[in-house]
């Protein structure tokens, strides 16, 4: 599969992960599931590469890879969640680790509800994430 191929099932993963953080505990059996299945993914991209970075707040029609995650309802949820947050980049770098993915898409769930008051990467650094970055827009939205 080629790489546009592997980002979109990532994507894909990422949005059932976090639906299972918001419908599950983090110890659930279908969250764990669902975390394992992205993180899968996230792993054959960057056995390629050694980051992916996802611009997700530019999501354009003619943008095929996230053209059918910006029609459901979840996917404008997430969208709209990265955007009140300020969030602009997510950066997944090479050596991240599974506890930090989960911790991450538990992080991704709780701000889906809020505008994080603090700055988003001190908020991963303060639960343990080292290898996830996030870059926030240089304007607000």
């Amino acid at each position: 599969m080629e790489i546009a191929g592997k980002v979109k099932e990532f994507i894909k993963g990422l949005l059932v992960a976090l639906q299972s953080a918001k419908l599950y505990s983090t110890v659930h059996k279908r969250f764990t599931e669902s975390t394992d299945m992205a993180f899968k993914s996230l792993q054959e991209i960057l056995t390629e590469r050694t980051e992916l970075i996802q611009r997700m707040l530019e999501i354009k029609e003619r943008d095929e890879i996230f053209f059918d995650f910006a029609l459901l309802p979840l996917g404008q949820e997430v969208m709209a969640s990265l955007k009140r947050n300020e969030i602009e980049k997510i950066i997944f770098n090479t050596y991240i680790r599974k506890d930090e993915f989960d911790v991450f898409v538990n992080y991704l769930a709780y701000i889906q509800g809020t505008s994080v008051q603090t700055n988003g990467k001190e908020q991963l650094a303060a639960l343990g994430i080292k290898n996830i970055f996030i870059e926030l827009l240089t304007t607000p939205a």
